[in-house]
């Protein structure tokens, strides 16, 4: 297997944390599941057919063959692959997709979408230019080369915007977010409006999800770490705390997880 990350340069580096390019084989389908991270994330795909499961028991399955981008998700996404796998992505930062998008987040929240409803022709020409590339890093430069020449005009970064996000996903105990709008100079209200343009979640549901994800990093970081002492570096009251959240936006337990978790954290097998 084949996997590769690549950061890109300023302007692209303030609202994009990395492209990644995954190719490999697989002989019968593989079920995946990606844990709520609290961004969004474009996929291309340059082979085999991805199928987004729902329903019970991720039954029910939708085919997605070219280019997509999966807004923030509450509860787990699964794609079921199977073939030939060869994507790139792009992982957004929090909060900086909304330049690339021109829609505002929240109207992707929950949803996986065509990327040429939102890119038009250049879904096409983007996905062209990366099939054409020798080797993977090639891709890269030239999916930083499309991306630059097509939106960086439109690449401005909102400060307080920043601030809030680096706040809200802080491992010690956040502010309450009427208490971090005022440190910001804003009402509660143009908070909430910002967020759901940018982030596409409330400042709450975001900060949940980064507690989430902090639990999760640290189970990493100690794979035979307690749970209870887990929970209470992530900045949970508790582990009955921490398990509540685990089975609310992963449908398991911690220690399912740590069963069933991939070589990538955020995502389980």
């Amino acid at each position: 297997m084949i996997h590769l990350l690549y950061v890109p340069h300023v302007p692209l580096l303030r609202h994009i944390e990395c492209f990644w390019y995954v190719e490999h084989r697989l002989p019968a389908p593989e079920l995946q599941a990606r844990l709520p991270e609290g961004v969004l994330e474009l996929v291309l795909n340059l082979a085999d057919a991805q199928w987004l499961c729902h329903g019970e028991q991720a039954k029910q399955r939708d085919p997605w063959r070219e280019t997509w981008i999966a807004g923030q998700q509450q509860s787990p996404l699964v794609i079921a692959s199977t073939g030939h796998v060869r994507l790139y992505g792009i992982r957004f930062r929090p909060g900086g997709a909304l330049a690339f998008t021109g829609v505002s987040c929240h109207e992707l929240t929950s949803a996986v979408v065509p990327l040429d409803t939102l890119w038009k022709g250049f879904a096409g020409e983007v996905r062209e230019r990366l099939a054409e590339a020798p080797t993977p890093r090639a891709g890269f430069q030239r999916l930083e080369q499309l991306l630059r020449r097509n939106f960086g005009p439109r690449l401005h970064a909102d400060r307080r915007l920043e601030m809030a996000l680096r706040t809200l996903a802080s491992a010690e105990t956040p502010p309450r977010i009427a208490a971090l709008a005022t440190s910001l100079g804003m009402s509660r209200k143009h908070l909430d409006r910002l967020f759901d343009r940018h982030v596409g979640l409330s400042p709450s549901s975001y900060r949940r999800i980064a507690r989430l994800q902090r639990a999760i990093t640290l189970a990493e970081r100690h794979p035979q770490g307690n749970w209870a002492r887990i929970a209470l570096d992530s900045g949970y009251h508790d582990q009955s705390h921490l398990i509540h959240d685990f089975r609310d936006l992963a449908n398991m337990t911690p220690e399912q997880y740590r069963l069933a978790r991939s070589e990538h954290a955020a995502y389980v097998d």
